[in-house]
């Protein structure tokens, strides 16, 4: 790992807080994208260290190959305690293995793209539900957006998208609301 770009990012203290992190096998769970986005950047040698939010996964965006669809890489999604967990190890093992025997980074990006449309169609599959509400920060990204909403038509399923909230952490509030009212119906103010 040591001899990949950036691996060589790291100060000898970051690595070895990183390697010991790595060799307690973590099961960190997180509802960020954000995070996956710049660690793919990473992988890819487009951006080490990020200078503000959102630079890496911008800059992910922007080299991807839009004009060809590819397959997924690698991914699982599991059921644990009721909810759909998604396991990126099976992506990020390929798109490592994939970097490491040349393949080029516009292709890998779009490839990663093409991943997140392929799980959320496959988390749509056996919905009740032909509707589904697309948001947070992810969703500022044109391509995956545009990409997700051709796939979700295509299926017959209707997609919301932010519209006059903001899709990323502005509009966080107003998700969490509208899950509380999807799980216990609306509430009555006495």
């Amino acid at each position: 790992l040591q001899d990949m770009q950036w691996a060589r990012s790291f100060s000898a203290r970051e690595w070895s807080v990183l390697t010991a992190k790595i060799a307690s096998k973590p099961d960190d769970l997180t509802s960020s994208m954000g995070r996956l986005f710049d660690g793919v950047a990473s992988i890819l040698d487009l951006k080490q260290i990020s200078s503000f939010e959102g630079q890496a996964a911008m800059l992910l965006e922007s080299v991807a190959d839009k004009l060809l669809s590819f397959d997924p890489l690698p991914f699982e999604i599991k059921v644990r305690g009721g909810l759909r967990i998604i396991d990126w190890h099976p992506t990020i093992r390929e798109l490592v293995r994939k970097k490491n025997a040349g393949t080029c980074p516009t292709i890998l990006a779009a490839q990663f793209h093409h991943t997140l449309v392929a799980i959320i169609l496959k988390l749509c599959d056996n919905r009740p539900e032909d509707t589904v509400l697309l948001s947070g920060g992810v969703f500022q990204n044109r391509f995956l957006t545009e990409t997700t909403l051709s796939h979700l038509k295509g299926r017959g399923i209707r997609a919301l998208c932010c519209v006059k909230v903001p899709p990323n952490d502005g509009g966080l509030s107003v998700g969490q609301i509208a899950h509380q009212l999807y799980e216990i119906g609306p509430l009555a103010c006495a």
